[in-house]
């Protein structure tokens, strides 16, 4: 990148091709520290770097030659897409191009080369809150919380479209407080039981930023199929209620099991996997003591 960066500098700023192995150390150092200092904002140096070809078009065609230098770069870019340091350049230069030069790319013409607005690695605020399906304040609060990072170029804002669909996949792939209340067909009760002594596991938690709880799925699945390892057959005792009813609440019940302090049948339900009603028959005694 620094290398090519380099090149594209000394074309606009010297003119002629950019030939290192011809310099003296001093001018090959400072050629490259600029290309350096083009990347460290980035993208946002590169889009800048890019930005100069609009005010020095470097032909006397004006914006066809502006269009030319365009397709050129884009093409060699495409060309060399084995070379990691060249993606991030494509990926770069393709959401430049999309943002703020639309029309250079007439991407009919270029039928040897995929273009799709899938690769920008950069989005809108608009696409964000699609993506994220969420308004603008929760947007905010999310930048506040650092788990968004915000990037501004030309006054407009811009997320990161990789970091947006991994935010966006955690909350689709979990559960909200409603959702695990179905889920497991804890009551809203004891469910916030459970929470509050942090026997489920959670990855987010309610306070002056957030909402809701965000509920580990993939922890309660776990703990179900720990569950039904250890049930017992043909076990006689109590259903989930009627054991509360005896003076467990559900905090004691749930670290009960967590011991193997209780012996329990399991009795799957495909409509309702996630459940702790399938455990059934719960009594106090431990399969040593059953049998002793």
């Amino acid at each position: 990148m620094v290398q090519f960066i380099a090149h594209y500098q000394h074309r606009l700023t010297e003119g002629g091709r950019f030939n290192p192995a011809q310099m003296d150390n001093l001018t090959i150092s400072q050629h490259y520290s600029t290309a350096v200092e083009s990347l460290k904002y980035w993208p946002r140096g590169f889009h800048q770097l890019l930005s100069q070809y609009l005010v020095n078009p470097m032909s006397s065609r004006g914006h066809f030659g502006i269009n030319k230098h365009y397709r050129d770069i884009h093409e060699k870019l495409y060309q060399q897409q084995a070379n990691n340091g060249i993606k991030r350049l494509k990926a770069a230069f393709d959401q430049y191009i999309d943002l703020n030069w639309p029309t250079a790319l007439q991407t009919k013409n270029l039928t040897r080369l995929d273009v799709t607005t899938e690769d920008r690695p950069l989005i809108s605020q608009k696409e964000a809150l699609a993506i994220l399906e969420c308004r603008e304040p929760r947007l905010k609060k999310l930048i506040e919380q650092r788990k968004l990072t915000l990037q501004a170029f030309k006054g407009k804002a811009y997320f990161n479209r990789a970091e947006v669909q991994a935010l966006a996949n955690l909350y689709q792939e979990n559960w909200s407080f409603a959702q695990a209340c179905k889920e497991t067909e804890l009551s809203r009760h004891q469910l916030l039981q459970l929470l509050r002594s942090k026997l489920i596991k959670t990855l987010q938690r309610p306070n002056h930023q957030n909402r809701d709880w965000l509920i580990d799925k993939q922890a309660w699945i776990k703990q179900i199929q720990s569950f039904q390892k250890k049930a017992q057959p043909d076990c006689i005792g109590y259903t989930l209620a009627g054991f509360q009813k005896q003076g467990f609440d559900i905090v004691k019940v749930f670290k009960l099991l967590k011991k193997g302090s209780l012996t329990y049948e399991f009795n799957p339900n495909t409509a309702k996997p996630f459940s702790i009603k399938q455990l059934r028959q719960i009594n106090t005694h431990t399969k040593k003591q059953h049998q002793g």
